[in-house]
């Protein structure tokens, strides 16, 4: 059973009939709408009709609902880093596997240089904050030399 409020990548492409554009859009419309209500919301992700519900909804729980106190809210301000202006801000650690490619776990920029975002991550659990920028070259982390932060 696949728990689709905490499934990535990997665990939703196991699922018959989903590939890497259909799990991309259920992790999107899952980040959008903080997580599913019913198994049944699924039909309002792209790509996701009737027919493929039916066929997937066996393999499927919501699984723990975290409320907003259990969860883990990040935030960080770049404008004192020394840094290019950043297109994009992610977290990159144990929960998608180090995986540089997966923006699961995106921060977003609430204002000017201060991007934030909250996450169902494991107590524990290690990441750095990547950076995208438009001159982006592989391994800007927050901290690149430094420790992982800790949940």
């Amino acid at each position: 059973m696949i728990y689709l409020n905490e499934a990535d990548m990997n665990d939703l492409t196991q699922i018959t009939g989903i590939g890497y554009g259909k799990a991309f859009n259920i992790i999107k419309y899952r980040k959008e709408n903080n997580g599913f209500e019913t198994l049944e919301e699924l039909k309002e992700v792209k790509g996701i009709a009737d027919k493929t519900y039916e066929l997937i909804k066996s393999e499927l729980t919501l699984g723990e609902n975290k409320s907003a106190e259990e969860k883990v809210k990040i935030s960080i301000n770049t404008n004192h880093l020394g840094i290019e202006t950043p297109a994009e801000m992610h977290l990159v650690g144990e929960m998608n596997d180090w995986n540089l490619e997966d923006k699961s776990y995106n921060l977003k920029e609430e204002e000017k240089g201060i991007w934030s975002n909250t996450f169902d991550l494991e107590a524990g659990a290690e990441y750095k904050i990547m950076y995208d920028s438009s001159d982006w070259e592989a391994g800007k982390y927050i901290g690149d030399n430094g420790d992982n932060f800790v949940v």
